[in-house]
């Protein structure tokens, strides 16, 4: 039979037990807000990519156009229709060749910017991995102090009744 100390001592460290629990369950809820901000992020982080790649494409029909505007340009096939008409339409044909230009270069850093974000965005994405198997080692030692508490409890049960029973 426990003597009243040995029984204050048990319900002593099951309020302890009972205090660990209730922090760890903080935690547990902290990390799942946590778990829950690090996938809006990850969508948003797909969502960029796929914006990525579709600027990836522009960029190469942008090329493309610009690639036929400089044959274009050098490819002339009017010659005949005069000097001023030809003056006239290369000036225009190079400024929409510059303007091609900065806007192939604009894409390309947009580009290198999104690359630069998406790379930064599965770094993140790293964290989170770590931070979900985490917060699973949490929820599996939470676990494990809930089946002890319970199994303490059981005992402090048969404790008391072997002592009520004497």
């Amino acid at each position: 039979m426990l003597s009243t100390e040995q029984v204050l001592k048990l319900v002593s460290s099951n309020e302890a037990l009972q205090a660990q629990l209730d922090g760890l369950n903080e935690i547990l809820a902290a990390r799942e807000a946590e778990l829950e901000l690090l996938k809006k992020e990850l969508a948003a982080s797909v969502e960029l990519r796929s914006r990525l790649d579709l600027q990836g494409e522009e960029l190469g029909a942008m090329e493309s156009l610009l690639a036929k505007k400089e044959q274009q340009a050098w490819g002339a096939e009017e010659r005949e229709i005069g000097l001023q008409r030809e003056l006239t339409d290369s000036a225009r044909q190079q400024q929409a060749f510059e303007e091609l230009k900065t806007n192939n270069r604009y894409l390309q850093t947009r580009y290198n910017d999104l690359e630069y974000e998406l790379s930064e965005y599965k770094a993140h994405f790293l964290q989170l991995e770590a931070k979900a198997r985490r917060a699973g080692e949490l929820e599996s030692h939470l676990s494990d102090a809930l089946e002890q508490n319970t199994q303490l409890k059981k005992r402090l049960q048969e404790l008391e009744l072997l002592s009520r029973g004497r």
